[in-house]
């Protein structure tokens, strides 16, 4: 039954995996026409949906770039490790024909988680398949 039971474990733990893994690489993703500019982390925004029950509020930067002499300013929800802070340099890419739509391109952490958990959250999935099947031999 514990055989089942860590089985059935595995099998979520590689979906979970999976997911956040998927959620990395669509937030890594970035239209390579956009043209890249350097912008500064000026603030940073929080958001409190979810934080009445017990989830801590997520906080994402607010940066600024300029583009032919005009500012603009972009929120971006990125997950990034270290965390970005006010007054560093980060890079984006905007959109050529709208210049005030524009990403923040992501650091290495990001990138990496976004091309190792769907890939591990498979190799979970596959051990609660092989476990599933010895089991029931």
């Amino acid at each position: 039954m514990f055989d089942l039971i860590f089985a059935v474990v595995f099998f979520g733990g590689g979906i979970i995996l999976i997911a956040v893994g998927l959620g990395f690489l669509f937030q890594v993703k970035i239209n390579k026409s956009w043209i890249r500019v350097n912008g500064v982390i000026v603030d940073t925004n929080f958001d409190y949906r979810g934080f009445t029950t017990g989830n801590a509020p997520t906080k994402y930067p607010i940066v600024e770039y300029e583009v032919g002499g005009v500012k603009y300013r972009v929120s971006d929800r990125i997950y990034t490790l270290p965390w970005p802070k006010t007054g560093e340099t980060r890079t984006l890419r905007y959109d050529p024909f709208n210049p005030s739509s524009a990403k923040l391109e992501p650091a290495f952490p990001t990138v990496a988680m976004a091309f190792v958990f769907p890939p591990l959250g498979l190799l979970f999935i596959l051990v609660a398949i092989l476990l599933t099947l010895v089991i029931l031999d």
